[in-house]
């Protein structure tokens, strides 16, 4: 089935499909650098409570075209609201807040399932960056001292067999 339709096309199923980069970690590092400063990720039961006006960015989940990770992370954009269908929670999205189809040249909004995100990052006020650092910092000593404890279990519970 090797044949010319004219100017150059092949038949769709003898065109080249891109090949897509697999997930690796200077992927994921890539998207922690545009992350470090001032996002905070959140837990699927919270996407719900995002307020109008917030700043986001997401990993949408594969679809099964081999993208990678960074090729499906959004960069940004602001929620517009909150909607519900089929039992399947989604967020309204938009490129520009409060934006207008006819009063702004390139807006768009977009419905944005939770079942299709794997992973989203909210943009804090940078008015308590502070806190959040402060908070980031307590977490993360809370995070060494359950480590350490659960390695004393598993030596009290390996001495007790």
């Amino acid at each position: 089935m090797d044949y010319d339709l004219g100017s150059g096309k092949k038949p769709i199923n003898q065109r080249r499909s891109r090949e897509r980069a697999p997930t690796s970690p200077a992927n994921d590092d890539k998207i922690n650098q545009e992350l470090a400063s001032g996002y905070i990720k959140l837990i699927p039961d919270l996407w719900s409570e995002l307020p109008k006006g917030a700043y986001i960015r997401y990993v949408r989940k594969d679809d099964g075209t081999g993208k990678s990770r960074t090729e499906r992370f959004k960069a940004g954009c602001f929620v517009k609201s909150h909607s519900n269908k089929d039992n399947d929670p989604i967020i309204w999205v938009e490129n520009m807040m409060n934006g207008s189809k006819t009063t702004q040249q390139g807006y768009i909004s977009y419905p944005l399932k939770h079942s299709a995100i794997e992973d989203l990052w909210k943009k804090f006020n940078p008015e308590v960056h502070i806190e959040m650092r402060l908070i980031q910092a307590s977490l993360a000593e809370k995070n060494v001292t359950i480590r350490t404890l659960e390695d004393r279990i598993a030596k009290l519970e390996a001495r007790n067999k």
